[in-house]
């Protein structure tokens, strides 16, 4: 298994694609992993892709106390991964607890960011519910933790499956540490949301595709409206549930492509990807990269 150093943590990632392709780092969501990433990845032919297991998720590190997790922290993981394989740039995308991240990554390294993929973002609209939501589930886990810490570590003993991408975060699921699942959840808590406002999201100026869901109650739809909206060069898509990408892949791959492609002439060294992509209702294109396509055109 790869890993790399991030002081005393060791950070596990995944890759796929050519070594010598230009790069996409993926980041999965929270008690996720990065097999999430294999139907998307595989279908990204022409790409590095890396999908990075965060502190305290999947093969990597799970320290148990809080104050080893915030969204700095977490996004030091992914220099620790660029770092160690030499990657001075690259795409940095993610879902959900990877939004955040990755929005975080952006503001703070913004010249290792050739793109953005944010799906999911939680913030401020989010906030509220994902603070009950996941505050409860860091209770359950401290609670739960005599029943849980016998099975749990025998599951950890055992290899994730290599034959399901599904059943490998299925794996680290039902591997995980409770007081470290617990104490990753409560680090966040007590940390500020990624810079979010109008001057910060303007500042940034990397592509970026913004996806958010119509019908999903922790990550409200207005949250990645709101990301689309203040940042100059964005893109959104919209899609009904969490659902819609993962059922059907080839969609997702095609929407992500879609995005890189036509981006190729400010991100010179990124080839294209994957065939022609078609009309997708809901994908919703800002007015400035309309009149900048028309400029690139003329």
């Amino acid at each position: 298994m790869p890993f790399a150093n991030n002081g005393n943590l060791k950070i596990h990632y995944t890759e796929w694609g050519k070594p010598g392709a230009p790069v996409v780092i993926l980041l999965h969501g929270l008690m996720l992993s990065s097999p999430l990433f294999e139907p998307l990845a595989t279908r990204l032919t022409e790409w590095r892709v890396i999908a990075v297991d965060l502190r305290g998720h999947g093969g990597s590190s799970r320290p148990r106390q809080r104050e080893r997790y915030s969204w700095e922290s977490l996004a030091s993981d992914v220099v620790a991964v660029m770092d160690a394989l030499k990657i001075s740039k690259a795409v940095i995308g993610g879902l959900s607890l990877g939004a955040n991240v990755t929005l975080e990554f952006a503001h703070r390294y913004p010249k290792r960011v050739a793109a953005l993929i944010i799906e999911m973002p939680v913030l401020t609209t989010s906030e509220g519910p994902a603070r009950a939501v996941f505050g409860w589930l860091a209770n359950t886990l401290r609670h739960a933790r005599p029943l849980l810490d016998r099975p749990t570590a025998c599951i950890r003993k055992r290899a994730p499956s290599s034959r399901s991408s599904t059943l490998a975060v299925l794996h680290h699921i039902f591997a995980m540490d409770a007081l470290a699942s617990a104490a990753l959840i409560d680090g966040l808590d007590v940390c500020s949301l990624p810079l979010h406002d109008v001057k910060a999201l303007g500042a940034i100026t990397a592509p970026t595709l913004v996806i958010g869901h119509r019908y999903d109650p922790i990550h409200h739809h207005d949250d990645a409206a709101i990301l689309a909206k203040r940042i100059r060069n964005a893109e959104l898509v919209s899609t009904a549930t969490i659902a819609d990408f993962r059922v059907l892949p080839d969609r997702y791959a095609e929407t992500v492509s879609r995005f890189l492609r036509r981006h190729v002439g400010t991100l010179s060294a990124l080839p294209s990807s994957v065939a022609s992509a078609h009309h997708m209702e809901g994908f919703i294109k800002r007015p400035a990269l309309r009149r900048a396509q028309r400029k690139r055109a003329s």
